[in-house]
């Protein structure tokens, strides 16, 4: 497992532009955060580019993180992760995985993905519409 100190490590430079449109389209990855997210997108079989945790992190959620790919996971200092995270309240999980495609089941007539909703409202608002089609 690599430990990153610095700012200016390659990973932590790829991973940190991953906030903007154009550079995911691009690598064809995305990040998120959080370790409910690592654990779900994990059982749901996505491909992990990379994963970085915090020193706490890692000793909260080590043996979860353990089953990722040799040399997927990075533990990095604090200051390393501030420059990745997007949170206000972050756990210590910073994940960059690959672009994949979803495939509705043969039995699902309908399919709703949403992306970025900040407001539960908005939310709520696609749940009505999509039950009133």
């Amino acid at each position: 497992m690599e430990i990153i100190t610095s700012k200016n490590n390659p990973a932590v430079v790829a991973a940190a532009k991953l906030s903007d449109k154009k550079y995911r389209e691009r690598t064809q990855t995305f990040a998120f955060e959080g370790i409910k997210l690592f654990m779900e997108a994990f059982s749901a079989g996505v491909r992990f580019s990379r994963v970085f945790a915090t020193e706490d992190a890692y000793g909260k959620y080590g043996e979860a993180l353990s089953a990722l790919p040799v040399g997927v996971l990075s533990v990095v200092s604090d200051a390393v992760y501030e420059k990745l995270s997007f949170e206000h309240a972050p756990q210590g999980i910073f994940c960059v995985a690959e672009y994949f495609s979803v495939q509705p089941s043969e039995d699902a007539s309908f399919v709703i993905l949403l992306d970025g909703v900040a407001d539960p409202g908005n939310f709520g608002a696609v749940l009505r519409s999509a039950e009133a089609f």
